[in-house]
């Protein structure tokens, strides 16, 4: 009976690193900024990311702005990276941006698809948000993780 119970813990203590993070951080808030990762996990690289206000964009999103630029942006998060592997990996993202008093204000969830063979790209996506959130953003929660295609 003891031998079992200490397996189990030894499975749940075993469980959160199978299920490995790539990145899990917080830093200040700045937008136009790159933030530096440089975390390798296998054959990936991710060098750095930033949140940049994107300029143009797509039909929809100009649609969207020209019905609310007043109170909204779009975000373009982009993900600097290499993959020296035979294969595509995935890259799933949830980033956020958080109040002075912890409450998460908004974010991007998404992922993105990391080429094979790539000694540097860029991947990511575009989220639009309220203005008045990103005044009040102070903390910015990146959490990252990839894997095989």
């Amino acid at each position: 009976m003891r031998r079992s119970a200490m397996t189990l813990l030894a499975l749940a203590l075993a469980a959160p690193a199978l299920a490995q993070t790539s990145v899990d951080k917080t830093v200040p808030f700045e937008l136009d900024k790159w933030y530096e990762l440089g975390v390798k996990d296998g054959p990936v690289t991710l060098h750095r990311i930033r949140l940049a206000r994107q300029a143009g964009g797509g039909l929809k999103a100009r649609v969207t702005r020209a019905a609310d630029e007043e109170y909204t942006v779009p975000i373009k998060v982009e993900l600097e990276y290499s993959n020296a592997s035979s294969s595509d990996w995935k890259a799933a993202f949830r980033i956020s941006w958080v109040d002075d008093d912890g409450q998460v204000i908004d974010g991007y969830n998404g992922s993105s698809q990391l080429d094979d063979k790539k000694d540097f790209d860029r991947v990511g996506g575009t989220v639009t948000t309220l203005k008045y959130g990103l005044a009040r953003a102070r903390p910015l929660r990146l959490v990252m993780s990839v894997r095989p295609d």
